[in-house]
């Protein structure tokens, strides 16, 4: 920039008030100007001029310090100067197209380089943290998952230990009520056994009775007969007369009791031995390997032995060593050579049946 662009401002206002300049084309023209009221601009390079539109105010003169006017030393006015007339042309206003600002304006914008990639641990740390976060997610969700299936466990719990209240009361009121049940079953029992005790020595008795009732009748009518000279020698098919009697042997085995009763259905009894003849003649028709029940027992009282009828055994004919009421042995039977021996009456023999014969 020229000297005249800069200062053409002032040179102009210095021409209009004192006229033209003379330029003598020398080095010291900034010299020979006449002093005035008012500064001189500030030389190029001192001082930096504020920028158009700058809102900061102008900087004041430093303390102590004066703009102090400089002396310009006194030269004698050459002579024989010519004067120019300068012009100095306005300022430009606008804006200049040619200028280089212009220009970089309106150039083509340029390709703007790539960001710079990721390097190898960039790339690292990133997918760290994506493994990361996918990690926390996955963890999160299986929580709640978690938390979820657990509320639905302790739910069902709840009602299964509901449920196993329910059935325990359940199973305590039956219980209960099978108790009460079994305890009236026993009260029941133990009463109806009581009244069969009860009932059983009377139908002892009441045998007892009829057997006696009918000794006495078969005795009354051997009496009649005898009276009557009628003598007595009819007995069933199957049994044998000996002495007004009729005797049976069985051909099949009972137990004590079920003989009895069967010879009772006959109106018989079990044999009862009153003599020896009796016995010998028992003997020798028995001639077998059997043994045979006789209406002998001590089961009403064990050690004495009687008849069916309640007769106490006068005349016996018991084995040596016998009775021995070896395992419960209380019934009486004879045994192959005659001869009498105690059994268990549970055991089954075959019998002898005897009644009076019939005319």
């Amino acid at each position: 920039m020229t000297l005249s662009s800069q200062y053409g401002n002032w040179f102009s206002f210095r021409r209009g008030r004192t006229g033209a300049v003379e330029d003598m084309g020398d080095d010291d023209d900034y010299e020979n100007v006449s002093p005035t009221n008012e500064a001189p601009p500030v030389k190029p390079g001192k001082r930096k001029a504020q920028r158009p539109g700058s809102i900061a105010p102008p900087r004041p003169p430093r303390a102590g310090r004066g703009l102090a006017k400089p002396t310009l030393p006194d030269k004698s006015p050459k002579e024989d100067l010519t004067l120019t007339t300068v012009s100095c042309p306005p300022p430009r206003l606008g804006l200049d197209l040619n200028s280089t600002a212009v220009a970089m304006a309106f150039e083509p914008p340029q390709d703007v380089p790539p960001p710079a990639r990721f390097s190898q641990k960039g790339k690292m740390v990133v997918s760290l943290c994506v493994l990361v976060g996918t990690a926390l997610l996955l963890g999160l969700t299986g929580l709640a998952l978690t938390l979820l299936k657990y509320q639905e466990t302790a739910q069902e719990l709840r009602m299964l230990t509901l449920q196993q209240l329910e059935w325990v009361m359940n199973v305590s009121k039956v219980t209960a009520e099978a108790k009460r049940d079994r305890e009236a079953i026993r009260a029941d029992a133990r009463r109806e056994l009581a009244n069969l005790w009860a009932v059983v020595p009377n139908v002892s008795e009441i045998r007892k009775d009829i057997e006696q009732i009918k000794m006495d009748a078969n005795r009354a009518v051997q009496e009649l007969r005898d009276m009557l000279g009628c003598p007595c020698n009819f007995c069933p098919k199957n049994w044998l007369p000996f002495k007004g009697k009729c005797y049976y042997f069985s051909t099949i085995t009972k137990t004590w009791e079920n003989a009895g009763r069967f010879c009772m259905e006959n109106l018989s009894h079990l044999v009862t031995i009153s003599n020896t003849e009796e016995q010998k003649f028992l003997a020798k028709v028995h001639g077998s390997p059997r043994i045979y029940w006789l209406g002998l027992s001590d089961r009403h009282r064990e050690g004495q032995w009687q008849w069916m009828d309640g007769s106490p055994v006068s005349l016996s004919f018991w084995q040596p060593g016998e009775p021995n009421n070896r395992n419960g042995e209380n019934c009486g039977a004879m045994s192959q050579d005659g001869s009498w021996n105690d059994l268990d009456c549970d055991q089954t023999t075959y019998w002898i049946c005897e009644k009076q014969c019939t005319c």
